[in-house]
């Protein structure tokens, strides 16, 4: 048996590692050395290919092509040591492996052999440590139990990570909702991590429909993407309509026995379903759908993959996320018809006010053209006046329905990564004044982290910004930034995204804004500039909010202005 300080030591391994695969490991490697032997394995299975796979290795004999070998979880002879083990859940010592019909030979010189079962906290075998000697009857009683004991550590491992694997799904479910602008972007984004978290095999999301009285299909990852907006279940129709209109959670495995089952709107036959799984969509204390995942069945006899009440459990988390994000898309859509409304109508007296102006003005100029042109000798010269007057009002009535169409589009972007110090560069010398007493300055980082942007729309923004600040000084600096952005900057402007934000700043050093006005300047028809219907800020915080970032004003007052854009930088795939 293992001492204490010996046990002590394993633990210290697994408590400390810094990742699962190196502290994997780390324990076999300390296996080899507390229990002895010449080589050790740890494999994993695979519930859902009925395998188990070498990944893990240390010894003598450990070649870089015996890792990744796989064996079907079976317990037949030829089928070998590990994978009996993985099939069953039961440990298997060896005083000689060649009197055992199911040994599969993996290395020339084993002669006994230990391999035990490593179980997660459902009781599924989740990998089998195997440890080999080249001396018969090497292991006794003793050393198969000091394996059980590293099996239980190997266990907490694969635990721990499975939890941090979670816990990232759940961050990820939170970014979505609060970056996502549609209901439909959210539940595509939950289920994608749900299916990635509890690796299912069909999962799917029912909203309630009031007009249809009805739990709608609202999205899916299996066969029913068709259906989808088209079918549902009623309340009280089937397991979902059940747990829709209880709002309670249901765990049932060989779901085709429960008497509340219909066998409607499945990913696959009823008879390949091993668990089902739903949870409800809480949206103020009421029940506005579901999420429902479904298993199938291993053709394997010996894998046990049901759902279990630890997968319950994170699903709920996520429907949890998934209900705020919900309220949090028709709180704002709610709010954003207001604002729209009460926009328009402040929109259309202004600009009825504005382009009625240069109308009574174009009419005076075609009544005096008309005059004019009765007259004799026709005065050329005062015809090219009032032309030119007219010219000039009419493209005044231009200037203000393209703010009007720059103002609707804002948030109609079409996103691409970029690179963003080169789209900033080239924005802002496109209308910096190429002689001006104003000296652009720079401090651009290098290697910034990728964003996705809408280029034309950013550009918009960027000139906004620009020639916003240089309408109030006539000398000084200018200075154009970009970084990562800084953590305090992104939780002051109330934002979160796991991979984090890019931040442009535009300094300026005119009169700056006053506290009271930081938010104001952002909201339409707000000006303090001759120029314009005070829409210019408006649609630089409309393509800001577009691309899931946002833009803020943090200068002092009498000290200069100070834009800060922050991007949200692109989340990369994961490494395999």
């Amino acid at each position: 048996m293992l001492t204490a300080d010996q046990m002590g030591r394993l633990i210290s391994i697994a408590a400390y590692g810094r990742n699962a695969d190196e502290t994997i490991e780390a324990l076999a490697a300390a296996t080899l050395e507390l229990v002895g032997g010449r080589n050790v394995l740890v494999a994993i299975v695979d519930p859902d290919l009925g395998l188990v796979s070498v990944k893990y290795g240390s010894g003598a004999d450990i070649r870089t092509d015996l890792l990744g070998r796989q064996m079907n979880v079976d317990e037949s002879a030829g089928e070998g040591i590990v994978a009996a083990v993985a099939a069953r859940g039961q440990s298997i010592l060896l005083d000689d492996v060649r009197n055992d019909p199911r040994y599969r030979e993996m290395f020339k010189s084993s002669r006994s052999e230990i391999a035990v079962p490593v179980r997660d906290r459902s009781g599924h075998v989740r990998a089998v440590l195997n440890v080999e000697s080249d001396q018969e009857g090497a292991y006794g009683r003793d050393q198969q139990r000091s394996c059980e004991m590293i099996a239980n550590l190997l266990a907490m491992v694969i635990d721990r990570d499975d939890r941090v694997r979670r816990e990232t799904a759940i961050a990820e479910v939170v970014h979505a909702y609060r970056q996502s602008d549609t209901e439909a972007e959210l539940i595509a984004k939950v289920m994608e991590v749900a299916d990635g978290v509890l690796e299912l095999h069909a999962i799917s999301v029912f909203i309630y429909d009031a007009n249809r009285n009805m739990y709608v299909l609202r999205g899916s990852t299996g066969a029913l993407r068709a259906q989808i907006g088209v079918d549902g279940y009623a309340p009280n129709e089937g397991l979902t309509g059940w747990v829709c209109a209880e709002g309670q959670p249901l765990l049932v495995q060989d779901p085709s026995k429960d008497p509340r089952w219909r066998g409607t709107l499945v990913d696959f036959p009823e008879q390949e379903i091993k668990s089902y799984l739903a949870v409800p969509i809480l949206l103020r204390g009421q029940c506005v759908g579901a999420i429902r995942a479904l298993r199938r069945r291993s053709e394997n006899r010996f894998i046990n993959n049901q759902l279990s009440s630890a997968d319950q459990f994170i699903l709920q988390i996520i429907a949890g996320q998934l209900g705020a994000g919900l309220e949090n898309i028709r709180a704002i859509h709610q709010a954003v018809q207001t604002e729209r409304m009460a926009a328009w109508g402040e929109m259309s007296a202004k600009s009825s006010h504005m382009i009625g102006n240069r109308v009574f003005a174009v009419k005076g100029d075609v009544n005096e053209i008309l005059y004019l042109l009765d007259q004799k000798p026709i005065q050329v010269e005062e015809l090219k006046e009032i032309a030119a007057s007219l010219k000039t009002n009419l493209s005044r009535v231009d200037e203000i329905l393209q703010e009007f169409r720059d103002y609707l589009s804002a948030a109609q972007v079409t996103l691409v990564r970029s690179n963003i110090n080169a789209l900033v560069e080239d924005s802002v010398k496109e209308v910096f004044p190429r002689r001006s007493q104003i000296e652009l300055k720079w401090d651009l980082q290098d290697e910034l982290p990728e964003v996705e942007i809408d280029p034309t729309r950013m550009r918009r923004a960027i000139s906004e910004v620009v020639e916003n600040a240089l309408s109030f000084y006539d000398s000084g600096v200018f200075l154009v930034r970009t970084r990562t952005a800084d953590p305090e900057m992104v939780k002051k402007a109330g934002l979160f995204s796991i991979s984090g934000y890019v931040q442009i700043e535009f300094e300026d050093q005119g009169p700056g804004v006053d506290a009271a006005q930081k938010r104001a300047i952002f909201q339409p028809f707000y000006s303090s500039r001759v120029k314009g219907m005070g829409l210019g800020l408006s649609i630089v915080k409309g393509i800001l909010d577009a691309h899931g970032g946002t833009v803020m004003e943090v200068g002092e007052a009498g000290t200069g202005a100070r834009f800060v854009f922050l991007l949200p930088v692109v989340s990369r795939p994961k490494e395999q």
